[in-house]
This record gives C-alpha cells, sequence and structure tokens, in this order.
C-alpha cells in the first residue's frame, strides 16, 4: 500500500468503539469476581468492575456467568467485552450463539465482539446477518466479515446491488485494501471501481480513487495520477494531488512539476504547495522559477517554499520582495526568517550596517527573528545613529530578542538617554533579558550602579530591576543604599525591587528596614515573609524567619500573613509559635484557622501537641469549620492515649 489505509482506518474505528477501559486486575480472583456477579446485593459498578477485571483473568469458567449478562441491556457491553479478551474456545462459541439471540443494539455488540476475536467460524451466520432488515445490523455484519474473513467478505459485496455498495463504501474500500493485500488484487480492483460510478457521492468516488491508486501497481497508479492531475474537474484534480503528497504515487514530486506547466494560477499554487509537502530539489527549482510569477497565488506559495527548503541563494532574491508592502512583503520576510541555512546570517547584519531608514529597521527585525546574537553589538550601535523612532523601536525590539550580556553597558546607556517612554520601556525590557545572560555578574553589577548612584525616578527603578536581574553582593549593596537614602522615590523604587528580590539575600535587609521608622517598613516585612515562604531551605530556618517577622509586625495583617507561612513548616516549633498568638484579638479566626492546618500535619508525629493545641482552639474559638477540626483532633488524642 502506498498510502494511509482508509478502509483500515473505519474498520480500527469501528471494532474499536464505545470499548470499556480495562480497570486493573488487582489482587482479585476470578471466584471472587465471579460472586460478585452472583451476588444480588451488589452495586451496578462493583459489578461492571468485574467484567472488566475478567477480561484480564477470566478463564473458561467464567463463560457461563457472563453469557448470562449478554441478554442485559446494562451490562451486555461488559459481558461482552470480557467474553472477547478470554482466549477459551468455549468464549469465541458463547458469542457465535449470542448471534443467533440477540437484537437491535445489543446484536450489534456482539457481532463487534466477533470481529475483534478474528472468529473464522462466525462467518456463515455474519453473511446472513449482512442481509438484516436492520441497516445498522447489516452493515456492521458486514464490517465484521471483512475483519473474520475477508474473501467471503468480498464475494458477498460483489453481489450486492450498486445503491448498497455505496451505503456500504467504507467496508467495500477495507475489504478492497486487505484482500490486495492477500494477493487477490483483481477482486480488489472491481470492488474500488464500483464505486467510482456517476451515482456514487463525490466523497464516496474520491476515496474510492485514492484506495484504488494506492492497490495499483507503481505504473498504473502513476498515469491515474497524471490523469487526475489534468482532469477539468476540480475534485478529481484534488484526489491526485493529495494522492501525489502523501505517497500513494512513485515519484510524485515529477507528476506535479510536469502538472504545471499546463496549469492554470490557482491550481499552479496549490502544486508548488504540494511540492513544499514533498520537499526536495525538484520542489524548490518549481519555487525559484515560480517567484518571480506575476501571479500573487503563484507568488505566495513559491516564496513560502523558498522559506522552508531554500538557501542562502533564494535569500537575495526574497530581500528586495521583504522590502514590499503588502502580503507578498509580509511572506517574503517569513520566509527569509525561516531559512535554515547560517549563511543567510552575514548577509542580514551587513544588510543593517549598510542601511538607512526601513532598511536598517528590515534588518532588524530579521535579526531579532532570526536570534542573530553575533549581530547584536551591531544592532545596538545602530541605535545611537538611527534618527527615526520607528527604526529605533524595531532595532530596541531585536536587541530584546537577542539577549546578548555583552551589549548590557550600551542598553543601559539607552535606558538613561531614551527619547521617549515607548522606547525607555523597551530598552529597559532588552537591558534585563541581556542582564540575565551576563557572565562577570559582579563587575557589571558594579558599572550599573554606578548609574543608579545619580539617576532618580523610573530611570532609577529600571536600573535597580537590571541590578535585581544581576544579583550578588555588589547588586545587593547599591539597591541598599538607594532604600537608605534622602528621596522618597529612590526610597519608593529601591523597596520594591528588594521585596521581589529573586533570592534569600535580601532577607536581613528587609528585616532591618521593616523594624526601622522607613516609610516603606511594612512592604519591606512583607517582602521579608515572601523570602521566608519561597525561599527558606528547611522547616527549622522558616519558622526562625516567621519568628523574627512577628516580633517586627504591628498590623493584623502583616501577623495573619506570618501565619500563613508558618502552615509551610509542620512542626512543633511552628505550632507552638502559632498557637501563641490565638489570645491576639485582632487575628480573629485566622490564628485558629493557621493552628488547626498545622496540627493536622503534626498530628501523625506527634499526637499530643496537635490535641493541646486543638484544645487551646476550642477555648479561644474559631469557625464553625475549624472548630469541627479542632474537637476531631482533641478526640483523637483521648482515644488513643500514649
Amino acid at each position: 500500500m502506498h498510502h494511509q489505509s482508509l478502509g483500515a482506518a473505519f474498520l480500527a474505528l469501528l471494532l474499536g468503539a464505545g470499548l470499556p477501559t480495562i480497570a486493573p486486575a488487582e489482587e482479585a480472583s476470578q471466584s471472587e469476581l465471579l460472586n460478585v456477579l452472583n451476588d444480588d446485593s451488589a452495586t451496578d459498578n462493583d459489578r461492571a468492575t468485574a467484567c472488566q477485571k475478567l477480561a484480564i483473568v477470566g478463564t473458561a469458567d467464567a463463560v457461563p456467568v457472563l453469557v448470562g449478562l449478554l441478554g442485559n441491556e446494562q451490562f451486555s457491553h461488559y459481558a461482552r467485552y470480557a467474553l472477547q479478551n478470554i482466549a477459551d474456545e468455549k468464549a469465541a462459541a458463547a458469542l457465535r450463539a449470542a448471534l443467533g439471540a440477540a437484537e437491535d443494539d445489543l446484536l450489534v455488540g456482539v457481532i463487534n465482539s466477533v470481529a475483534a476475536r478474528r472468529d473464522a467460524a462466525s462467518a456463515p451466520r455474519l453473511v446472513e446477518l449482512a442481509r438484516s432488515a436492520n441497516p445498522r445490523v447489516a452493515s456492521t455484519a458486514v464490517a465484521a466479515l471483512v475483519a473474520v474473513e475477508p474473501s467471503r467478505a468480498a464475494l458477498l459485496l460483489e453481489q450486492v446491488d450498486a445503491a448498497t455498495q455505496i451505503r456500504w463504501a467504507d467496508a467495500v474500500l477495507a475489504c478492497a485494501e486487505t484482500i490486495a493485500g492477500q494477493g487477490q488484487a483483481a477482486a480488489a480492483m472491481r470492488l474500488v471501481r464500483s464505486l467510482d460510478s456517476p451515482t456514487a457521492p463525490q466523497a464516496v468516488r474520491a476515496s474510492a480513487i485514492v484506495t484504488r491508486i494506492g492497490i495499483a501497481e507503481p505504473a498504473e497508479a502513476e498515469t491515474l495520477a497524471r490523469e487526475l492531475l489534468a482532469s477539468e474537474e476540480e475534485w478529481r484534480f484534488s484526489v491526485g494531488l493529495q494522492a501525489a503528497v502523501q505517497g500513494g504515487v512513485p515519484g510524485g514530486d515529477a507528476l506535479l512539476v510536469s502538472a504545471i506547466d499546463r496549469a492554470l494560477p490557482f491550481r499552479h499554487a496549490r502544486l508548488l504547495a504540494g511540492l513544499r509537502s514533498i520537499g526536495g530539489p525538484a520542489a524548490l527549482a518549481a519555487a525559484r522559477v515560480a517567484a518571480e510569477s506575476g501571479d500573487g497565488l503563484v507568488q505566495t506559495e513559491a516564496i513560502k517554499t523558498l522559506g522552508a527548503l531554500g538557501d542562502a541563494a533564494d535569500a537575495k532574491v526574497l530581500m528586495p520582495l521583504a522590502q514590499r508592502e503588502g502580503p507578498t512583503g509580509e511572506t517574503a520576510r517569513m520566509a527569509l526568517a525561516e531559512i535554515d541555512d547560517a549563511s543567510v546570517n552575514p548577509m542580514i547584519v551587513t544588510m543593517l550596517q549598510d542601511g538607512r531608514g526601513d532598511a536598517m529597521a528590515f534588518a532588524a527585525n530579521l535579526i531579532g527573528q532570526r536570534r542573530i546574537t553575533e549581530g547584536a553589538g551591531d544592532v545596538v550601535a545602530a541605535i545611537e545613529v538611527a534618527d527615526q523612532p520607528e527604526v529605533r523601536v524595531a532595532l530596541l525590539t531585536a536587541a530584546r530578542r537577542l539577549a546578548v550580556g555583552d551589549t548590557l553597558p550600551s542598553l543601559v546607556d539607552l535606558m538613561l538617554t531614551a527619547e521617549s517612554a515607548k522606547e525607555r520601556k523597551l530598552a529597559t525590557e532588552a537591558a534585563l533579558a541581556a542582564a540575565s545572560r551576563v557572565t562577570d555578574r559582579e563587575a557589571m553589577a558594579a558599572s550599573v550602579a554606578a548609574n543608579a548612584a545619580a539617576a532618580r525616578g523610573s530611570r532609577l527603578g529600571g536600573l535597580l530591576d537590571v541590578l535585581a536581574v544581576l544579583g550578588g553582593e555588589t547588586a545587593l549593596k547599591a539597591v541598599g543604599s538607594a532604600s537608605e537614602s534622602d528621596d522618597r522615590d529612590s526610597q519608593n523604587e529601591a523597596t520594591r525591587v528588594l521585596g521581589n528580590w529573586p533570592n534569600a539575600d535580601a532577607a536581613p535587609l528587609l528585616l532591618r528596614l521593616a523594624g526601622s521608622e522607613h516609610p516603606y517598613a511594612v512592604r519591606c516585612l512583607r517582602g521579608y515573609l515572601r523570602i521566608a515562604r519561597q525561599f527558606a531551605r528547611d522547616p527549622e530556618q522558616r519558622v526562625a524567619m516567621v519568628e523574627k517577622a512577628l516580633a517586627a509586625a504591628s498590623r493584623r495583617e502583616e501577623r495573619v500573613l506570618a501565619l500563613q507561612v508558618l502552615e509551610r513548616a509542620p512542626t512543633v516549633q511552628a505550632l507552638q509559635l502559632a498557637t501563641g498568638e490565638l489570645p491576639d484579638s485582632r487575628l480573629g479566626t485566622d490564628a485558629s484557622a493557621s493552628v488547626i492546618k498545622i496540627a493536622e500535619q503534626v498530628a501523625d508525629s506527634n499526637p499530643a501537641a496537635a490535641a493541646l493545641a486543638a484544645r487551646q482552639v476550642i477555648n479561644t474559638g474559631g469557625n464553625a469549620d475549624t472548630l469541627a477540626l479542632a474537637k476531631r483532633l482533641a478526640a483523637q488524642q483521648s482515644s488513643n492515649p500514649e
């Protein structure tokens, strides 16, 4: 077969539809499972689960009980699935017998199970059921016959009238594919040709042709595909294109190239798209010719192909196209960004160096899209000489994408000298990205700190953010100095950055500021608690940090936050510290809730401590849920004294 098997996919879907998931067998024995099925008091779920497990562990002894459930609409599905998975011949015989007893939907299910077993002995009965007045039973029986005995199915399908063949088209195609694989090519071809008739729906005819190409000899498949590509009927052309692209025809790329010469522009574009999917030299050669086309559709597909398959030579063709306005220019720009050839990169950097205005912006966008890090220095240098705001924005955007550490000093300068808020924002974002890639962070932090010492307002805020990304002793010292300056704006920006410091290094400074008369002491305390929550190395350190925070906290809100951090330290020490907050009436029910959350976590290792804390909560009070949990903890200790 040269293409994806449509008929086989149909069979797999039909025979596998609606099958239950097999539950883990666990330790249940077959006898225990059968007892469940025979127990009138068992729940429906227990019975269904028992059937699922019998599909794994069942033997011939399980067959009589399962057969008794085949006529039960609620459990027939589960019972037959168990039977179809029990290897013993008694299970197969039971399902064959059910072919003569079940009706309607239950019969459809049994047919599917017989098919799943590939039970050849059921073929005569399936032939009879294929003539059923119930269309669902009939079609399912035919599909099952294809799975069980495809040669007999082929004879049946050739004998029915054309309308029935069309109605059973999926089974016809599945049968043709199956018997073709068994060496019955002539019979298979007769079946698929029967569906390619003017009376059949277009979708059926298309599937039949694709299947025919798949089972034909290579020369015949190529001839048929060539005829389809030359057809005036659009749907037949589409089938030929599909066959060539999906590998149903040997030399599909050559067929598509030959079809281009006589194709109208719309088809020409589709042929180029197909060639792009196939890939290879023929596709690239066709695209290079079509890139000069005056038809927009053709040129667009050609440009896409040059991007997907081309090299540096094609980049030279695309560059002038990429500087056009409209869809063609946009497609060419995307193609240039996509070309998988590193030798394109120096060409783009040279364009940036030599360009002016729009050409410079165009080159910058490409450098950013292609992540040409070797051009980062040129991008930053170009920002300093660009005289158009939109060009500077394009260059800054490229610098942000590249994120090269060596460009940070220049980006910091641009943060301080930017002519607009938008450019300053982009310069800051680019600097933050570059800071994350710096190698010698201490040295770079010293340079940035020197600029920060003289900066104010949003410029200072941006520099302090860069220092936070750099991290380390020098950066923290510089931000700390700004936090303790006499300038209120500097204090604001510095404590904002400290409160979001990326590691625990800022904790001592934040605690000191939190315990002072600093105007942003509350923010500092909250930042300290954030570090305790996120970066404490173990529960003991977290408890120690919270204890210090409680000593500095004067407001209810921060004390509640401190207790919530304690909930992440499931130790007796944390429980004792939290319990000490119960008398504080300002905390209301929040303290009780935190105490019980910690108590629940330590109850297994230290039930006495948990019970003591629970009794204190009961005496202090709390909301209904908290008190209920407290009483349960206290009761557990009473019933299990040490």
